[in-house]
């Protein structure tokens, strides 16, 4: 429980802009899960994996993307049978991929292993939805750019 209570104030620290301090609250925890390591108990699953978990949500939005990817790759999420959390590792991973930069096809596949687990996350997703248009609009111009988006609009197709 306390483990858990430890996540909770990393996560209250991160909505009032103060990552030093959620971040302090994540090491308190990964201390913890260390001693404690995978546990199911009231299906809390507090552990390494959940905290490691739970800190890549907290990098992606305002810390290191690449910290994130470093997180995910040392990071097992089927060590938590539970879908709900395992979809955010996979979301998280994407939406770092995609700030990174050069890793958009790993980044999709993030995203739709994400919807395969938990789609009711996946399309209610503001962040998400977010993400996928930057991966659209990047798209686009690999595929061609903006001059063969105005032939298109020129040709007037369909």
């Amino acid at each position: 429980m306390l483990g858990c209570l430890h996540l909770v104030a990393a996560l209250a620290s991160q909505c009032r802009q103060r990552l030093d301090d959620s971040r302090d609250w994540l090491t308190e925890a990964a201390g913890l899960a260390r001693r404690t390591g995978e546990t199911d108990t009231m299906s809390m699953f507090f552990g390494p994996t959940n905290v490691n978990i739970w800190r890549m949500s907290i990098e992606v939005d305002h810390g290191d993307p690449a910290l994130v990817v470093e997180i995910a790759r040392r990071t097992d999420p089927a060590a938590i049978p539970v879908g709900v959390r395992q979809v955010f590792y996979y979301a998280d991973t994407a939406r770092a991929l995609a700030r990174i930069g050069g890793r958009d096809r790993e980044a999709i596949r993030f995203l739709l292993t994400a919807e395969r687990i938990a789609p009711q996350h996946v399309r209610t997703s503001a962040e998400l939805a977010e993400t996928i248009l930057v991966l659209l609009d990047r798209s686009r111009r690999q595929a061609g750019g903006t001059a063969l988006r105005g032939l298109y609009e020129r040709m007037q197709v369909g």
